[in-house]
């Protein structure tokens, strides 16, 4: 093939994967993210059968294995690689999930753009000097909409969801933050760069621009990485340069910068309340403390796996074996990540991949200084780049690498691995001497390759996406036509391949249980009951692939009960079997306790539901709802003098109830005490919480009458005749005996 034409395409291929941060496929479940993911990971197959043309045929495009940031990045793949196919998930771990996307599959592709970016650079300097800059105009594009959605008060184009601070297509204002970094510090790199004073002061813009987004942001990490790495550079820079009035009045101005910043941290309580320069300088709330015991939960865990770790994307198993009850009050989710990338990466790929991670980070800054000391950067890009990398890694430490921000990184070492290359361009000149392969062979490769990445592009991703759109649009359709619902879980049930199973299986329990519960007219038994059903072999199905997920088993347990409950038969032993693996896996989480408790209370063993209730408020005192649904299994136990203190003590807390079955029974005990104003206000609330109840209304209206209230007592009265025609006579009466 001809050589023009292969590198054209190759070099095309690989800028088209920068468009990555652009797409959202709104069909596809979490389309924020799969979105990306998929035509990123697409691209880069795409891509490979050019460049092993390319690396077979032509010696001087080849990496040197003698750079050992090259080294560092090919071992940090290969320990990923390694725990994942030992660590406690192994599909997880290659292939990761819907809601994330990682996993050794997405690394594989990231470590590939990383060869890309080195092959363009040798190819020649301009084009990988060009890539650069449009991977800065993507960042200043997605700026540009996140400052007119600012401008316009979230009415530019389509609204972002997380106004006021600013998301984009990301979806998450974190994750536009932490994109963002890299190209505005390209963007500095090329403002010094440039010779065009027209130039420079574009690319100064540029990154003013990308810098005022990420404040716009609100994200914290971000910009705390800014500040220490603005810091860290600009003390090189003082200490570097060879001009003294440069380091003397340069060294005041980092002091005076360091000592704001600081003070802005230290005195962030006298910051406007509720604004973002608060928000972003108060590292004292609920998110903090959240990260940090889960960040304790982490290294807890990291000390069952210290060598190979858990397999990547696997924390899941950490978080829930070692959950820690006090994370609670701050964010009951059930967590996945640490957000902390590097704790991530310890605990995951254990101290083999954390070395390796460390090694890419530092070779990456010596690639930096090796190439300042070559003279091919000058003292302020190499400040600059330097900063850029400090300021990705500390805000790493606040978040987890998402789909545009790990592409960006890896396509920033790419950077630095072609640095390194041009600092020690002499280990290259024999394989410069050597000639390539044989063309015919060449082309060989090429279509073999080609082949065998179709393959990939259909298996790895086609299939995936397919999966992702069918259950997003039977969960959309479960209330809308269960039919047409259950034609797009079962098409994703039957796909050849699918990833995630236990986020299909799950979506699938959530339809079918729901349509157990709420069924639409003219929706027949049989059908809910097949649902049921099948809903439960996707579960089983799931569990098998993925034994060690609680969420699957309690899901599992769940649909059991609904099946009992629907098909109005005994309970399956398997859920309560369900139910106590889920607790076995989760010890400490309240959710699959809760699950247990129902299972009792089902079976009218009030005790036991009661024993798992207190063990649950005895973990976390402020679960409000733990602590109701215990004061009502009281009450049914008959144990008023328990339940009736409690309950009230929930509510003078300032919890709001969801349900009126929360609180309408302390209605009916005080109305047997004939605390008739008290019970007013119970069904008050409930009133409030559900204005269709009409058991309550009533129960109101009759509470009005007691304590003299009359004319309210007679206006619920009416409104019931309205409501209820089939009991008006009765409301009639009610209504005569009070006037």
């Amino acid at each position: 093939m001809n050589k023009k034409f292969v590198s054209f395409v190759f070099i095309g291929l690989v800028a088209l994967t920068l468009l990555t941060p652009f797409w959202v496929f709104k069909d596809l479940l979490f389309p924020f993210v799969t979105s990306k993911a998929f035509y990123l990971r697409i691209l880069v197959e795409l891509t490979l059968p050019f460049y092993l043309f390319l690396f077979l045929r032509y010696p001087e495009y080849r990496p040197s294995f003698k750079n050992p940031l090259t080294i560092s990045v090919l071992a940090f793949f290969l320990f990923n690689l390694i725990s994942g196919l030992f660590g406690v998930n192994p599909l997880r771990s290659i292939w990761g999930n819907f809601e994330r996307m990682g996993g050794v599959f997405y690394l594989g592709h990231l470590v590939l753009l990383y060869f890309y970016v080195l092959m363009i650079g040798q190819m020649n300097a301009r084009y990988l000097r060009l890539f650069l800059q449009i991977l800065v105009g993507i960042g200043v594009t997605l700026s540009l909409d996140g400052a007119m959605v600012q401008l316009t008060h979230n009415n530019f184009l389509l609204n972002d969801p997380s106004y006021p601070r600013v998301s984009g297509t990301f979806g998450n204002p974190i994750f536009i933050a932490s994109f963002l970094v890299i190209p505005m510090f390209l963007a500095a790199f090329f403002a010094v760069s440039e010779e065009a004073v027209w130039k420079k002061i574009m690319y100064w813009i540029f990154v003013l621009l990308q810098a005022w987004v990420i404040f716009l942001s609100g994200t914290r990490g971000s910009i705390v990485g800014l500040g220490i790495g603005i810091f860290v550079a600009a003390v090189l820079f003082v200490i570097l340069n060879p001009v003294k009035k440069i380091r003397l009045w340069g060294g005041t101005g980092v002091a005076g910068f360091g000592l704001v910043v600081v003070m802005l941290f230290a005195f962030h309580s006298h910051l406007p309340q509720g604004g973002m320069l608060h928000r972003v300088f108060n590292l004292k709330d609920t998110n903090t403390e959240a990260r940090l015991v889960q960040w304790g939960v982490a290294l807890k865990g990291y000390k069952d796996h210290p060598l190979l770790g858990v397999g990547p994307e696997n924390y899941y198993f950490i978080a829930n074996k070692y959950y820690n009850p006090q994370i609670y009050q701050y964010d009951p989710s059930w967590f996945d990540k640490p957000h902390n990338y590097l704790i991530e990466v310890l605990v995951t790929s254990g101290i083999f991949g954390f070395a390796a991670y460390a090694a890419i980070l530092g070779l990456s800054l010596w690639a930096l200084w090796a190439a300042f000391r070559k003279n091919i950067l000058l003292l302020s890009e190499f400040c600059l780049l330097v900063c850029g990398l400090i300021v990705y890694q500390i805000q790493n430490m606040f978040v987890f690498d998402t789909v545009g921000a790990s592409m960006a990184f890896f396509l920033y070492i790419g950077f630095m691995g072609y640095l390194w290359h041009e600092a020690y361009a002499g280990d290259g000149d024999a394989k410069k001497k050597s000639s390539g392969l044989n063309s015919l062979f060449c082309n060989v490769v090429f279509g073999v390759s080609a082949v065998v990445m179709l393959y990939v592009v259909y298996l790895g991703n086609i299939t995936g996406m397919q999966v992702a759109k069918d259950v997003n649009y039977g969960y959309a359709y479960a209330t809308v036509d269960p039919q047409i619902a259950k034609g797009y879980f079962t098409q994703g049930q039957n796909s050849p391949f699918n990833f995630d199973p236990v986020q299909f299986s799950s979506k699938y329990a959530d339809f079918a249980v729901t349509l157990s519960t709420n069924p639409p007219t003219g929706t027949t038994g049989q059908f809910i009951s097949q649902n049921l059903q099948d809903a439960i072999n996707a579960q089983q199905e799931a569990i098998n692939r993925v034994p060690n997920d609680p969420t699957a088993w309690q899901s599992l347990s769940n649909l059991y009960l609904a099946a009992s409950v629907y098909n109005k038969t005994a309970l399956d032993p398997k859920a309560v079997q369900a139910a106590q693996t889920a607790m076995d896996l989760a010890p400490r989480r309240p959710e699959p306790e809760e699950m247990m408790a129902r299972l009792d209370i089902s079976q009218n063993n009030l005790t036991a539901a009661a024993s798992l209730y207190e063990k649950i408020v005895s973990d976390i005192p402020q679960n409000n709802q733990a602590k109701l649904q215990l004061a009502m299994i009281y009450y049914y136990a008959g144990q008023q003098d328990k339940a009736l203190p409690l309950g009230l003590a929930v509510l003078d807390s300032g919890y709001a109830p969801t349900q009126t079955s929360q609180i309408n029974w302390m209605g009916i005990i005080y109305d047997k005490q004939n605390n008739f104003a008290m019970a007013a206000n119970i069904y008050e609330l409930a009133v409030k919480i559900d204005s269709t109840d009409l058991q309550d209304q009533w129960a109101l209206a009759q509470d009005y009458a007691k304590i003299g209230k009359k004319d309210q007592a007679i206006a619920i009265a009416q409104s019931l005749i309205t409501a209820d025609p089939t009991d008006a006579q009765h409301f009639k009466d009610f209504i005569n005996s009070l006037k």
